[in-house]
């Protein structure tokens, strides 16, 4: 059975911030939703609950909101890097744009992919 995107992206979510958790005494999903991945459905809010979370307490992790879903809940990306890749997020994104060719311009530091 094929998963859809969305539990794809909570599963990669979590294997990432397992390193951020460990690092930075942030609550783990288990702790902070009451049970493992997986175990019981999880209702969008709290998702978007944990995600929130763990962009307002670690300065790896930059939440963005990009719009919202016809019932009105947030679309939500999540951009985990490094905290000085995360302070120039503009400036690798249009490196990245130039890189490609859709943008003009002259690369202004490191390539760093998104």
């Amino acid at each position: 059975m094929r998963l859809p995107k969305f539990y794809l992206l909570v599963s990669i979510f979590a294997l990432y911030t397992s390193n951020i958790v460990a690092q930075e005494e942030i609550l783990n999903p288990k702790q902070y939703l009451g049970y493992e991945l997986g175990e019981q459905f999880t209702y969008h809010h709290k998702v978007v609950s944990y995600y929130d979370y763990i962009a307002k307490n670690s300065r790896q992790v930059k939440l963005e909101v990009y719009g919202k879903t016809p019932e009105r809940r947030p679309l939500i990306t999540a951009v985990i890097s490094s905290p000085e890749n995360i302070k120039n997020l503009e400036e690798i994104r249009k490196n990245n744009l130039i890189a490609t060719g859709l943008v003009k311009g002259t690369i202004s530091s490191k390539l760093i992919p998104i």
